[in-house]
């Protein structure tokens, strides 16, 4: 796929395709709401919960739009998408992410260095790219990590999990609960089927924790992959930084939880992953991309 159909199928996927997106990108593009005080709707929601099933939409896609323009910002770092982006999404990227309350949210409130990073690219400040001789490794990279995130960027089950590993309860179901049933097989089969008298919100998270599972997998061998490659490891980890490094004490620590109540038990299908394995990934996914430098570099070393 060349550059500008990669960057149209992103477009489409991330916001053409996706009412809610189109929707927040519209809210935060007008220039008097009178309906919603962007201040109100982009709070900090440690200061004041959320619970406002509007708010809680409007703010799942802004969070969608600011999830496309990191993509894009990776996706031009790793020159995999034009240099030169069509005015049509240019224009009203930088519209939206320069006013205070959008700026404080992905700044101050919830940190997303890749959105400041594109923020300050369409200002024509601080444009870094990969060499020219990493162009074409790092645009095949950035492909394999699209797919990756397409299969949970919109999953239901492992959003639930996200949201447990992260402490979120639904009337008082919670991560305690999902570690309850994955004490035994026998259990866990129960949530997977969701057999009657399992909670729902278990039976996301369990089905969730399957697909959660390959993901880790896959993104720890990626940013491995990645590592020679510039910064490129650096620009993909930075996207799921929430997890890896804002909450990432608490990640590993429930996760690694996890891995020990399952042990070596076959999941469904017949896979008996290998916890210790899976440990490992997520203790070099929270300790951030130095960790695959070192381990590349330790690599290259030893076939010296």
């Amino acid at each position: 796929m060349n550059e500008s159909a990669t960057l149209d199928v992103l477009v489409f996927e991330r916001l053409t395709n996706d009412p809610l997106a189109e929707e927040a990108l519209a809210t935060l593009l007008r220039e008097k709401n009178k309906q919603m005080d962007l201040n109100v709707l982009l709070r900090d929601h440690a200061q004041k919960k959320i619970d406002d099933p509007k708010e809680l939409e409007l703010r799942e896609g802004v969070d969608r739009v600011l999830a496309l323009y990191s993509l894009i910002e990776i996706g031009l770092y790793a020159r995999a998408i034009p240099s030169k982006l069509p005015q049509k999404l240019a224009s009203p990227a930088l519209d939206v992410l320069t006013p205070e309350p959008l700026a404080r949210y992905y700044e101050k409130h919830y940190p997303l260095q890749l959105v400041t990073r594109f923020r300050n690219r369409l200002r024509s400040k601080d444009a870094a790219f990969v060499s020219d001789a990493d162009q074409s490794q790092a645009s095949r990279l950035y492909a394999t990590f699209l797919d990756i995130d397409r299969n949970i960027a919109d999953d239901e089950d492992v959003q639930t999990l996200q949201w447990m590993l992260d402490d979120m309860w639904w009337k008082g179901v919670g991560f305690p609960d999902l570690v309850e049933v994955c004490r035994q097989p026998r259990g866990f089969a129960l949530a997977l089927a969701g057999e009657k008298g399992v909670p729902k919100p278990v039976v996301q998270a369990a089905r969730g924790l399957l697909e959660y599972l390959d993901f880790i997998t896959r993104f720890d061998e990626l940013l491995a992959r990645a590592a020679p490659v510039g910064n490129l490891t650096e620009y993909l980890w930075l996207y799921y930084a929430y997890w890896f490094k804002q909450i990432g004490d608490k990640f590993s620590e429930r996760l690694t939880s996890v891995f020990t109540t399952v042990g070596g038990w076959p999941m469904p299908g017949g896979r008996t992953p290998d916890m210790s394995l899976l440990a490992a990934a997520v203790g070099r996914l929270t300790s951030g991309p130095q960790a695959y430098w070192r381990r590349e570099t330790s690599i290259r070393h030893q076939g010296d």
